[in-house]
């Protein structure tokens, strides 16, 4: 196998630009509503491997997943979502929730998330430990923390031991996995992480 394990399917409604949605001839109506209803279908494919669904946007009739891969209960699914109704189906359908922010990462910014998705899971009747965390940000590993766009906060910075120290602090609110972005966008920033990779191993 490829990922030995390693892959994770990931998964969102998407808040994109309407031009991303447009050259792929993707609809702009009804999110939410047409995701809810592609994340039953994927759902019960991976885990059972077939499916019979109709909905109002998406229809699987009869429906077999042919080969089914060498995961007997389907290959994990990530879900992305910041809002209760999304939360919602990560609490059902997901084995991972996923949040992202572009503004400065902090706990204080995830700690509610956190909480919210807890909420969710025992909306469903799911225990909220059965549900893995991570999230993604922006880490400038280097001297340059100035993104340059428009609305983007500070990314997580300072010496190796400052950043492997805040990366840290995120599994103190039960985070199991940091996706980091690395800014900028250099072999320099790719090089510059090492020593933080380094400190959180010693930490």
């Amino acid at each position: 196998m490829i990922s030995d394990g390693r892959f994770v399917l990931g998964l969102g409604a998407s808040s994109g630009p309407p031009e991303e949605y447009e050259s792929f001839g993707f609809p702009q109506d009804h999110l939410y509503s047409r995701f809810a209803e592609a994340i039953e279908i994927v759902s019960n494919l991976l885990r059972a491997g077939e499916c019979d669904f109709e909905g109002t946007f998406s229809q699987a009739r009869d429906c077999v997943l042919r080969p089914r891969g060498p995961r007997p209960s389907g290959l994990p699914i990530a879900i992305g979502a910041s809002g209760p109704k999304m939360m919602r189906l990560a609490a059902r359908f997901a084995d991972e929730w996923n949040g992202l922010t572009f503004g400065t990462p902090t706990i204080e910014h995830f700690a509610p998330m956190v909480e919210e998705v807890d909420a969710a899971c025992r909306g469903v009747g799911r225990d909220p430990a059965t549900l893995r965390r991570s999230v993604d940000i922006i880490v400038a590993p280097t001297a340059v923390t100035d993104v340059g766009i428009p609305g983007f906060g500070t990314p997580i910075h300072g010496t190796p031991a400052e950043i492997a120290a805040q990366l840290a602090a995120l599994s103190d609110i039960g985070i199991a996995e940091v996706h980091a972005y690395l800014w900028p966008q250099s072999t320099a920033a790719v090089e510059a992480m090492a020593p933080v990779l380094k400190a959180l191993d010693a930490a």
